[in-house]
């Protein structure tokens, strides 16, 4: 749940994961104005194989990121693969 939301020390973003932190840069395949939004979205991301899924939460907006990297090379090789799945899929730089 987002009660245990963890911080990105490096940015302004929380994320609501129990494992590790999201990396710098997202792909998010949905952004929303409310936590259950965005939690029916993660659910239905992690059961279409994204399973380190994760909502990531920043500027008033609730987004679901499918997948997160290091480095923007691997993140928009991800993105086009899932902008084929989630029409609209970006990157969203965390530390930003």
């Amino acid at each position: 749940t987002f009660t245990n939301a963890v911080s990105n020390s490096n940015s302004n973003y929380n994320t609501s994961t129990s494992t590790a932190s999201v990396k710098r840069y997202c792909v998010i395949v949905g952004s929303y104005e409310n936590q259950s939004g965005a939690e029916r979205v993660l659910q239905q991301v992690k059961n279409n194989g994204y399973s380190s899924a994760k909502i990531v939460y920043g500027d008033g907006r609730y987004r679901v990121a499918a997948t997160s990297f290091s480095d923007m090379q691997s993140a928009k090789a991800s993105r086009n693969t899932l902008i084929k799945q989630y029409e609209g899929a970006w990157i969203l730089d965390t530390q930003k």
